[in-house]
């Protein structure tokens, strides 16, 4: 059984008591275009059957009338009413057991039907009909009973239809209601259950690659290599030649980070420090290529430069530029060329 379904056990079709049937019965056949038909329990059959008819106790009268408006199989003028000598009743009092399964309701005790309707679909079984005085609630403190029509269940979701969004029920959510799902003849009845989409939230991901540890929880190798092997090797979307990518149980990496929460936190400050000197001696480092940049785009502009054989050369610092040029400032003595010279 999946954990969307749950089961109760109801006797009803054990409580049947089938004291008025009469197995010495004959049928009464009549002949037709496709075989042979009871007149008294309505069943047909391709060639004569050998079993005896068990014969069906058939509402009389008014009620009849009312019964077969309402696709049942009552009949005022056939042979067999006259035997069954049912009383008449209000077809809405009567119930059958498949109707009262997917009510939560079950026979209080061994009873006899008072009633019987045929299945519209063409099968040619009677369902046979109680009293519904004569009912009574099979699980007590059952969950609501829903439609199975999707469309009148006031939002409620299966958990397939829940999973079929990407959500995912939130811890302790409880079932809201129920719709019978199917029934056996030992008596076990399964529901599907309901749930509120309010009590749902998006999937959360179960597993993480070891690029988003690294840059999501900052794990190094060192620490990648301290974890252990990866839960699952997925392929890779990038091309079937590239190498798989390693996944890691979002539980096992929050469990060994808790263990090792304080060593962990350690490591982050002693992280981040080095990080900010290494940031530092970065941009250091940037900034001074710029300034050298703009420096030699200076002197390339500037009218005592000079193109030799050799290279180039400043008429005023033919041995270089002085200390601290062009790092903490641009050379004083630039004068732009003459546009003509």
């Amino acid at each position: 059984m999946s954990e969307d379904t749950i089961s109760t056990n109801n006797r009803s079709r054990s409580r049947v008591d089938s004291s008025w049937q009469d197995p010495d019965r004959a049928h009464e056949l009549v002949k037709t275009e496709g075989g042979w038909k009871c007149q008294c329990c309505y069943r047909s059959w391709l060639k004569k059957p050998r079993a005896k008819c068990l014969g069906l106790p058939i509402v009389p009268g008014a009620a009849a009338e009312s019964l077969r408006r309402g696709s049942w199989s009552g009949r005022s003028t056939r042979p067999a009413m006259q035997k069954t000598q049912a009383k008449v009743i209000n077809w809405q009092d009567a119930i059958s057991i498949d109707t009262a399964l997917r009510s939560n309701l079950q026979l209080k005790h061994s009873t006899k039907p008072i009633a019987a309707r045929r299945d519209p679909l063409g099968d040619p079984n009677f369902d046979l009909l109680f009293a519904r005085t004569e009912f009574e609630e099979c699980e007590p403190n059952f969950y609501p009973i829903a439609s199975w029509d999707k469309n009148h269940r006031q939002g409620l979701k299966t958990l397939w239809e829940i999973g079929s969004k990407r959500l995912e029920l939130k811890h302790g959510a409880k079932p809201a209601a129920v719709y019978f799902r199917s029934s056996h003849p030992d008596g076990e009845c399964r529901w599907r259950l309901l749930y509120r989409v309010e009590d749902t939230q998006p999937v959360q991901p179960k597993y993480i690659s070891n690029a988003n540890l690294q840059s999501i929880y900052l794990i190094s190798d060192g620490w990648l290599a301290r974890i252990g092997e990866p839960d699952l090797l997925l392929d890779n979307p990038h091309g079937r030649y590239y190498a798989p990518m390693k996944m890691y149980a979002l539980v096992r990496i929050e469990d060994f980070l808790s263990t090792h929460a304080q060593e962990y936190a350690e490591w982050l400050e002693g992280r981040g420090k080095r990080l900010a000197i290494a940031r530092a001696i970065v941009a250091k480092s940037q900034a001074t290529k710029l300034r050298i940049e703009t420096q030699t785009q200076q002197c390339l502009q500037c009218a005592s430069h000079s193109a030799l054989l050799g290279g180039t050369c400043c008429a005023i610092y033919p041995l270089g530029l002085p200390t601290g040029v062009p790092l903490e400032c641009y050379c004083p003595d630039f004068h732009p060329r003459a546009e003509h010279l």
